[in-house]
């Protein structure tokens, strides 16, 4: 059995053994055995294979997870990670806003998982 569903597959540019991957270490880690759906919600437009977001759910629950192929050398996501830990503990009672907590950082700090927050898509000013 996959772990997930995936809609959009003839869309996409990245890697779908390093995504089976991804899902799969979350999945294994905080909901072993379950079946995840998968959604591909945004590509950086400079960096189109490397970094993605991906809407996953279970069903009760929505997360987002966050791919960056290069960040187990840059630690990008790893430090990231630490950021969204800092400021969604600082804002967690704030009513004007949210901040996503922060879920599951993986292994080689190649992905990180949030909980999911419906917004307005993201701006891409850096370029990805």
């Amino acid at each position: 059995m996959k772990p997930y569903k995936l809609f959009d597959w003839d869309k996409a540019q990245y890697d779908r053994r390093f995504l089976n991957a991804c899902v799969r270490e979350f999945r294994d880690a905080q909901f072993p055995g379950t079946r995840l759906e998968v959604e591909r919600i945004y590509q950086a437009k400079d960096y189109p294979r490397e970094r993605h977001v991906f809407k996953l759910s279970n069903g009760t629950q929505d997360f987002a997870l966050k791919t960056d192929t290069t960040a187990d050398q840059s630690g990008r996501l790893r430090s990231e990670y630490s950021n969204l830990q800092r400021v969604h503990q600082h804002f967690k009672d704030c009513a004007t806003f949210a901040v996503p907590r922060p879920v599951y950082l993986a292994q080689d700090g190649r992905f990180l998982v949030t909980e999911f927050i419906q917004a307005p898509p993201p701006i891409d000013r850096s370029g990805g």
